[in-house]
């Protein structure tokens, strides 16, 4: 399925947004636009979303835009040439495999590296298709009778306050939020089922002590980011009655796409989930791998509730049976919303 031009123009909206929040720029809102604040002036941005941009692709966009205002070209792949036509125009640029170009006037000029933004076509699917989105559903549902501290999200995701603020005025016109910001039951959960979006890779092997630094297990500190134990086995662990064999593979959520190409490069991948050794995942919002939980008598540390509940409910056939019996009363502050 093709993103619409308007799916298009809000994750190019959000991925730029994110990187500027890495690049230390401060943006601002105005109505639901970003605007770069600069020595207290909110510069607003002209955002122009591309999937690949070659030297004519971009020459024919440098001839039909306003010759005023701070415009951006936000892109998956961004050619050499087409980085210099946009340079010599003056022009902004955000490549999302994981580089920022940014030209406010002669006297201010940023160009560095950023995290790179994988696309995920999966993504545009669901009811909720911004980064902010999901980011705030998800804390939502992890304590679903608090209210959310904006900014602490932001900053958990990687993305901005002003983000986070237009994401939950966005949630709440759809009504997957109530106007407290807190979740609904079971609309909020399926919302956030629908657009959560996984890359997952059977593997060869399953990481070890041997391995574990190397592949950035660390799993000495829960509340750091790791390897963290999800799906079928996590599930049991958090009290759900699920029987499965004793060589059952292990599913590990992890936090960055460089652990996750690491881990395939070390342990190897697999052409099939026929006969996996374990399972990698990588979510476009790394909730599931950032705060990790202890339990006696399990040897890897585990995901919050909610991320193992999104990944059975990936599981037509089976899923909704568990889920319906599944019923965590922890970690603190969680109340089940399947």
């Amino acid at each position: 399925m093709r993103a619409t031009r308007t799916a298009m123009d809000n994750s190019a909206a959000d991925d730029l947004d994110a990187a500027l929040h890495e690049a230390g720029q401060v943006t601002q809102a105005r109505g639901r636009a970003i605007a770069l604040k600069i020595d207290g002036e909110n510069l607003p941005l002209f955002i122009y979303p591309v999937a690949v941009a070659s030297q004519a692709s971009v020459a024919a966009i440098l001839s039909h835009s306003p010759e005023v205002g701070l415009k951006v070209l936000v892109g998956d792949r961004i050619s050499a040439d087409a980085r210099a036509t946009l340079d010599e125009a003056g022009w902004s640029w955000l490549d999302r495999r994981g580089e920022i170009s940014l030209r406010v006037n002669p006297r201010f000029f940023v160009r560095r590296s950023v995290a790179p933004i994988t696309r995920s076509s999966p993504q545009v699917n669901g009811p909720v298709r911004s980064r902010a989105g999901i980011a705030y559903l998800a804390a939502a549902l992890e304590r679903p009778l608090d209210a959310q501290v904006l900014r602490a999200t932001a900053r958990r995701a990687g993305l901005s306050h002003v983000a986070l603020s237009n994401a939950k005025a966005q949630l709440r016109e759809a009504n997957l939020i109530d106007s407290s910001g807190r979740a609904i039951e079971h609309v909020t959960f399926e919302a956030l089922s629908e657009s959560w979006v996984q890359e997952v890779v059977s593997l060869r092997a399953a990481p070890e002590a041997a391995n574990s630094a190397v592949l950035g297990v660390n799993a000495e500190k829960p509340d750091e980011p790791g390897w963290a134990l999800t799906d079928t086995l996590a599930a049991i662990a958090w009290g759900a009655a699920i029987t499965v064999k004793s060589t059952y593979p292990p599913d590990f959520a992890v936090p960055t796409r460089q652990i996750f190409d690491r881990a395939i490069h070390v342990l190897g991948a697999n052409n099939s989930f026929e006969t996996p050794l374990a399972t990698i995942s990588i979510s476009q919002i790394p909730f599931d791998a950032d705060r990790r939980f202890r339990i006696a008598g399990v040897q890897h540390l585990l995901t919050h509730p909610l991320y193992i509940a999104l990944a059975i409910s990936r599981d037509r056939a089976r899923g909704p049976e568990i889920l319906a019996a599944w019923n965590p009363t922890k970690p603190e502050g969680f109340e089940r919303t399947w």
